[in-house]
């Protein structure tokens, strides 16, 4: 039943007084030491991340992001859904992981290059891999992060990690072309 009249305004009279209740309590939080020390540990785990870009190694990102979220799934995945997608970017990572091996060894990565032929398994004239999916649907997965929740630091830490996946995806190209013997254009 819809409230009407008095019920209706003293509905709404209630969730303004709450908000400004919740706000007020946010905001104390956040002026707390605790709040503080939050703030300090966000910009430690941004530092961390931009340690891993600046590597540039695929290998250091991957393992970075990796363990990112495993500790989220181990200390904040508190709900099916969070859990569900937090172990698909795990296992995501593991492929990358993977294949960086297969990469090394190029008989390996001949054999994933010839099961890829169909034209939806190929971007240019290199396999669409598993690792390069992975690759992708984990700039998806960071893209549809709810960030209306996010204070200004955790929105820096994603948007730095959204860097570094772009960062891994960019890497991951010429060790595909290096392990089939691809020369660029260029050279």
């Amino acid at each position: 039943m819809t409230p009407t009249g008095s019920n209706k305004a003293d509905l709404v009279a209630e969730v303004e007084a709450f908000l400004l209740i919740f706000r007020t309590a946010i905001d104390d939080v956040n002026d707390s030491p605790e709040g503080h020390a939050r703030d300090n540990a966000s910009r430690q785990g941004l530092e961390i991340f931009k340690k891993a870009a600046e590597t540039k190694d695929i290998h250091i990102i991957v393992a970075v992001e990796k363990a990112f979220n495993q500790t989220e799934l181990d200390q904040f995945g508190d709900s099916p859904r969070m859990r569900n997608s937090l172990r698909e970017a795990i296992k995501g990572m593991e492929v990358i992981e993977a294949h960086l091996i297969y990469l090394k060894d190029p008989e390996k990565y001949r054999f994933i290059n010839e099961t890829h032929t169909l034209s939806k398994n190929r971007k240019g004239d290199l396999p669409y891999d598993e690792a390069r999916q992975a690759i992708r649907s984990h700039m998806t997965r960071l893209n549809n992060l709810d960030t209306s929740r996010m204070d200004e630091a955790e929105r820096e830490i994603l948007e730095q990690r959204k860097e570094n996946i772009q960062t891994a995806e960019e890497a991951y190209i010429p060790l595909q072309k290096t392990a089939l013997n691809i020369k660029d254009e260029a050279n």
